[in-house]
């Protein structure tokens, strides 16, 4: 979520998630997770330039230049994420590992402020990385998520996001 102007790009997310895991070895898994995000971002510039030059292809230097002046963003996201499980450490009420996947989301993007940021972005592909541990049915995790491949229409933000998450198994 950076870029040249600033390193502050950060943003704030509460999401509701539910899937299925499944350990296929013994220290192997799979866990499949279906969500839904909603992302705030309080300062569009630090993802964005402060201006927003018009793309062009010939006779570059004519090409309009709009002045960048939204200061606020959110983000929607409904996403499928499939991760690989991989166990350091088992003993027979906990669990300490490492996450490895891959994500597919669907986002819808909105700025507030005279300019759009907004967008739809159709395709998103992210990779992700991160740990986890596991006592009895509690599933704490920090995970990475960092965008690989992704079209959109508009000006869709593509984030990469690291979450801290909290996980019960029934």
């Amino acid at each position: 979520m950076f870029n040249s102007n600033s390193p502050l790009g950060l943003g704030y997310s509460v999401g509701v998630m539910g899937g299925l895991q499944k350990y296929t070895y013994e220290k192997v898994g799979i866990r499949h997770s279906f969500g839904f995000k909603f992302s705030y971002i309080p300062n569009v510039t630090s993802i964005r330039d402060k201006t927003l030059k018009e793309y062009c292809v010939v006779n570059c230097d004519k090409a309009k230049e709009y002045k960048f002046s939204n200061t606020h963003g959110n983000q929607s996201v409904l996403y499928y994420a499939l991760d690989g499980l991989f166990d350091f450490v088992k003993t027979d009420k906990t669990r300490f590992g490492m996450i490895l996947g891959i994500s597919v989301d669907f986002a819808f993007t909105n700025g507030e402020g005279s300019d759009s940021v907004g967008g739809t972005t159709w395709l998103f592909g992210s990779a992700r990385t991160g740990f986890y541990t596991q006592v009895n049915n509690n599933i704490f995790d920090l995970t990475l998520k960092l965008p690989v491949l992704g079209c959109g229409v508009g000006k869709p933000v593509f984030d990469t996001t690291l979450t801290l998450g909290y996980k019960y198994l029934f």
